[in-house]
């Protein structure tokens, strides 16, 4: 408009233009506000390569735009343009993508009759109705109780995670005291016995909803549930049976009846045969435009099903199961980017390439069985399950599909069994018999760190048989290798080990050494072997070669994710390939021994605990899944001492707080206390050199330059673990090892000093798979870690075969770094109260209390030998065992008398409206 009233258009440089490009059509590409980059779900199939992994549908929305929606008319040639096949094809999403978003004609769907169905709900759904039953204050600690999803007559008391105003001796009572947790099972089962309503799980969420505000009680060992329209009581055994009735519609337009043959054979006439298949029948536009609302099952649907998976390709159908292994009422796509990767959101898993035909197979499916699911016509790309045990049986169906014929590998196992014949210790036996009679093929053990999760899970499947396995898969962190290579051999089980790499490096390949058993392999050149344990490092899942024969090789597979919280995060490829995999596995156990990352480390469980239960989870019953973990917390007898040392910042404090208070410079300021925080860890470790000290640094330059002030220690002998010598050149008088185990037997280095090491450097970053149990003390600071990582780092001192009775954890803080350490103890105290066994009261220290309570973190709190606080510091003049008095503080500076700390600035006052 401003052109032509500036004196006309300027001349077009194409020579044609389309006689009508339709909007709002045209107009609807990735660039679409909201979700705009879903359009990749409905495009014809084929319309481009996949992208890399990490950005799968770049390809195909390059040339959406490029060919099709970026279009200029007055610039590009476009003569025949909305005839072409391509933008024909792209039409036909943009029309698609407006019946989603309740733009087009909705077709009704006719009802034929209705038929009675009958279902049976698994035991571990009454658990996740029931959810935690809060039986009040029990000895002054709040306690909570669960009935174990995998075991009905059991229940499980656990004290509540957060606890306000109470006493910290009885708070660690409701950890550790079986009195007390014995009177929390009576109130529990006196409540039961009176009658406690199913509100955990919502009425959309239940395979019956008729069990919805129904009553549970307790008579003997038999549980009862009265409906809430009923008088009478009935069994449970008898409640879990019901009957539902369900419409018959008629099938969508063009589709034809299934064979009377029962035969799953796809015909379609694109592959020679006389009858269309069911793609080629229900184009997607029909399927979209049915009438969501009206709910049921078209006659001969589950057979019309198997012939709609056997036409959809088995990669397509393994991505099908990652969207419907789950009881959940309601679930959507992942979300994919304008770039073709993955939307950045807190619960978005990553995308895949073969996203849009698992899209399209659920629409299709939708219209077979709208029981099972349908559309949600209020969120696009999501779908709604209105009978849970419905969308079951179609992921029955896909699993078939996917899994194909039975093994009958002509490869077979060779024996295996312990040759170094150990005695498992009675947790060990526990958890291995719990796994043998677990109710499903999955199954989360929760161990904690150092107290032989490997050698349990290797000698369950050793004694559960590996006849009808095809591969065993084995994925860790690489830091882990050493240790369980080591178990792996011992077992004697054949081991590959994959790398993500065209060509093994000379690291790679040095674990390839010992007896021969081991054999590297290139991720260009590898495939997987029969019969055999196939290694993979948890970064090497994302390797596009790789990724897909473990996804091949899956459901003939017991699969065996080590280090399982390396796998927690949803916007992570390593995490999507991890339950990707698990989901497909004919078998599968993640195990760790620090499963929460974080204070909102629940959430991050539940796609794992899924796999495990049989009941949608909430954060009403989340607590219950969690029982259905094989839980065990073994008290080494090995006393913990916390101790909190706050560094002097002599000589940069003013510059801290102008850094702080003045320029907002957080990093910075970090910076500074950092700087204060290594001459005190030096400090720190001078003062316990006869104990043997852990020093962890937070990271590689940072390690290199704490081993170099350690070494100038007269006496001391210095070790630190580089996974390659070029990284630490230049260090003198340290010695460099790719790993460590420092036990008490030679220290199995025979280049170490006689006497041994008394010093050991590591980074944040290197927490698991080394042993230091010769050492007694750790030296840390604060830094950005998640709550299992400072977990591992703990366990590398205090786990089976620590030969002294006490072990210290100092911690070093300075600034806002105490700020920081107040967080990190909220964390641990959740991680203490996953439901275990048994939790050793002594590792959790006087500040967890003060910090829930919402009071300012003492600096000079600890747990010692004669209570909480003792052994912290000398310069107190209180009783021992009670902290040093309240005029006690912990300076460590390199200087003996510390200069005065420059006052900080005074705070503004903010006031709360």
């Amino acid at each position: 408009f401003q052109e032509a009233a500036a004196g006309g258009l300027p001349e077009l440089s194409s020579a044609s233009h389309p006689a009508i490009m339709p909007f709002p059509e045209h107009a609807i590409d990735q660039h679409t506000t909201g979700i705009g980059p879903c359009i990749v779900f409905l495009l014809p199939a084929k319309t481009a390569a996949p992208g890399t992994p990490a950005q799968p549908f770049s390809s195909v929305l390059q040339r959406l735009f490029f060919e099709c929606t970026g279009v200029n008319p007055r610039r590009d040639a476009v003569e025949d343009f909305e005839e072409r096949r391509y933008t024909m094809g792209v039409r036909s999403a943009q029309q698609m993508w407006l019946v989603l978003h309740g733009q087009g004609r909705i077709v009704p769907r006719p009802v034929v009759t209705v038929e009675a169905r009958e279902y049976t709900i698994d035991n571990g759904f009454l658990a996740g109705m029931v959810g935690s039953i809060d039986v009040g204050k029990v000895r002054g600690v709040s306690m909570v109780v669960t009935i174990d999803p995998c075991s009905l007559e059991v229940l499980v008391p656990t004290p509540k995670p957060v606890v306000r105003g109470g006493n910290e001796d009885d708070f660690y009572d409701g950890l550790n005291n079986e009195e007390l947790l014995a009177e929390a099972r009576v109130r529990a089962t006196d409540m039961l016995q009176s009658g406690i309503p199913l509100l955990a799980i919502a009425r959309a969420q239940l395979p019956n909803p008729d069990l919805h505000g129904s009553t549970l009680r307790l008579r003997g060992n038999q549980y009862e549930i009265r409906k809430a329209d009923a008088q009478s009581w009935e069994p449970w055994e008898n409640a879990r049976r019901y009957h539902r009735e369900i419409q018959v519609l008629e099938l969508p337009p063009g589709v034809r009846p299934p064979p009377a043959e029962n035969k799953l054979e796809a015909t379609t006439s694109g592959s020679g045969g006389s009858v269309p298949g069911i793609v080629e029948s229900l184009p997607l536009l029909v399927a979209l435009s049915l009438d969501p609302g009206t709910v049921g099952e078209v006659s001969g649907c589950w057979q019309l099903l198997g012939l709609l998976a056997t036409e959809t390709s088995v990669a397509v159908c393994r991505r099908v199961l990652t969207y419907v292994s789950h009881f959940r009422p309601s679930f959507r796509m992942n979300m994919p980017a304008r770039d073709g990767g993955t939307l950045q959101t807190e619960d978005n898993y990553c995308v895949s390439f073969h996203d849009a035909a698992a899209f399209q197979f659920l629409v299709r499916a939708s219209a077979l069985v709208p029981a099972a699911l349908v559309r949600d016509t209020k969120r696009p790309f999501q779908f709604t399950v209105s009978d849970v045990m419905a969308l079951r049986r179609l992921r029955g169906i896909v699993l078939d599909r996917v899994r194909g014929a039975p093994c009958n590998s002509r490869q077979k196992w060779p024996s295996v069994a312990d040759r170094l014949k150990r005695d498992l210790m009675p947790h060990q036996a526990e958890a291995v018999r719990r796994l043998l009679t677990a109710p499903t093929p999955h199954a989360f053990l929760h161990i904690k760190v150092g107290l032989g999760k490997t050698l349990i899970v290797l000698t369950w499947l050793q004694q559960r048989g590996l006849q009808d396995l095809e591969f065993v898969l084995y994925t860790m962190p690489q830091s882990a290798f050493d240790s369980v290579l080591f178990e792996l051999r011992a077992m004697q089980f054949p081991v590959d080990i994959v790398v993500g790499k065209k060509t093994p490096s000379a690291e790679d390949k040095a674990w390839a050494t010992g007896d021969g058993c081991v054999a590297v392999f290139g991720a260009g050149t590898w495939r997987p072997r029969p019969a055999r344990v196939t290694v993979v490092e948890h970064d090497s899942l994302r390797v596009a070669g790789i990724r897909e024969h473990l996804l091949e090789m899956a459901p003939t597979s017991a699969v065996l994710f080590d280090e399982a919280h390396k796998c927690l995060y949803s916007s992570t490829q390593r995490t999507s390939t991890a339950l990707e995999i698990a989901r497909l596995a004919a078998t599968a156990v993640a195990f760790t021994g620090t499963p929460i990352l974080n204070t909102n480390g629940g959430r991050l469980l539940t796609p794992w605990m899924e796999l495990v239960v049989p009941f949608a989870i909430n954060p009403r019953n989340l607590t219950v899944a969690t029982n259905a973990m094989v839980s065990y917390h073994v008290d080494t007898a090995v006393r913990c001492r916390e101790t909190v040392v706050e560094a002097d910042v002599a000589g940069v404090a003013g510059a801290y707080h102008k850094a702080l208070y003045q320029d907002r410079n957080l990093a910075k300021a970090l910076e500074m206390c950092y700087l204060g925080c290594t001459r005190s860890m030096v400090v720190e470790t001078r003062k316990r050199l006869d104990m043997g000290v852990m020093v962890v640094a937070r990271h590689e330059k940072h390690q290199i330059e704490l081993a170099a002030a350690l070494a100038k220690i007269p006496g001391a002998r210095v070790v630190a673990m580089f996974r390659t010598r070029p990284a630490a050149a230049g260090l003198t008088n340290v010695a460099v090892r790719p790993a460590l185990h420092l036990t008490g037997d030679a220290q199995q280095d025979p280049e170490a000093p006689p006497e041994g090491w008394n010093i050991a450097v590591v980074r944040a970053a290197q927490c698991e798979g080394y042993t230091l149990v010769k050492l007694q003390a750790m030296v840390t600071s604060v830094y950005p870690t998640n709550q299992a990582t400072r977990d591992q780092l703990r366990g590398r001192i205090n786990r089976l075969g620590q030969s002294s009775r006490e072990v210290e954890y100092v911690t070093v803080v300075s600034g806002v770094l105490k700020n920081i350490h107040g967080n990190h103890e909220r964390a641990r105290v959740f991680s203490q109260c996953l439901h275990s066994k048994k939790v050793n009261a002594d590792a959790v220290d006087k500040r967890l209390l003060t910090i829930l309570a919402g009071n300012p973190p003492a600096a000079n709190l600890g747990a010692g030998p004669g209570g909480v606080g003792e052994g912290l510091s000398n310069a107190g003049k209180g009783a021992p065992g009670k902290g040093g008095g309240k005029k006690a503080r912990l300076v460590a500076a390199t200087s003996v008398e510390p200069e005065e700390p420059v006052p900080a600035p005074k705070r503004r006052r903010i006031i709360e409206l």
